[in-house]
């Protein structure tokens, strides 16, 4: 299952292909496109074949000095699978690498990876409510929903249940102040703009942020938009 090639600077490393196991290969190649070395890498970084050096991990810079990779916001250690400081943006699990799930999932800058669903509901919950365990709550339930539907056929503005499920998870969240319910009512929300014009099944980049800035940018504000006016309906969560 290829994933989308990626060029960075001179010389230029291809990351060509990542198969269903989770290895990388890449090439890097001269200017006039020979190669001149072959790397096999695994999902969370350790090369199998290659050097560990250079730039790596989904175009990331691997620092032999202190042996870890530079993801702008922070540094990462592949031979534990995890970042050595805490992620910028306030989550439940402030360390992980693409939450744990590097095959499917890719972390562009150090601070967020493209399956956004649950990172940006604790951040907008967390700063519209201040409670900590409301965010953990809604960021839980929005990313299990993921893992409830087979094939994801719900998660669709074109299928009928989905605007049905959408006002059932936002009356519940609303009427009781159920941070859950605002969760899984978010993911629905966020769906409407991350899979707008996609069918079931569909490539896993119909939630990559990054793929559709427009659509990636109404999420976010949707997010933002109901967070902020469920804190106001339910003060009662406020620290």
């Amino acid at each position: 299952m290829p994933r989308s090639v990626l060029i960075y600077g001179s010389p230029i490393l291809k990351q060509v292909s990542q198969p269903v196991e989770g290895s990388t290969p890449a090439l890097r190649t001269n200017s006039s496109g020979g190669i001149v070395e072959s790397i096999d890498q695994e999902a969370y970084g350790n090369v199998k074949v290659g050097t560990q050096s250079g730039y790596h991990l989904t175009t990331k810079e691997y620092d032999v000095l202190p042996e870890l990779y530079y993801f702008n916001a922070r540094w990462y250690d592949n031979v534990i699978g995890r970042f050595i400081s805490h992620d910028p943006i306030p989550n439940d699990n402030l360390y992980r690498y693409c939450r744990n799930n590097p095959c499917n999932i890719i972390d562009p800058v150090g601070n967020w990876d493209t399956e956004y669903h649950g990172i940006w509901t604790y951040f907008f919950v967390f700063n519209s409510t201040h409670n900590v365990q409301c965010a953990q709550d809604a960021s839980r339930a929005n990313e299990d929903e993921d893992a409830i539907w087979i094939d994801g056929i719900f998660h669709y503005p074109s299928n009928p249940f989905f605007r049905i499920r959408l006002q059932r998870h936002y009356e519940n969240a609303f009427e009781n102040c159920d941070c859950g319910e605002l969760g899984r009512f978010l993911h629905y929300a966020q769906d409407f703009w991350a899979h707008y014009g996609f069918s079931p099944p569909h490539p896993y980049g119909a939630d990559n942020p990054y793929l559709r800035p427009f659509m990636a940018f109404g999420a976010i504000m949707s997010t933002y938009a109901f967070s902020s006016m469920f804190a106001a309906n339910c003060p009662c969560l406020a620290d």
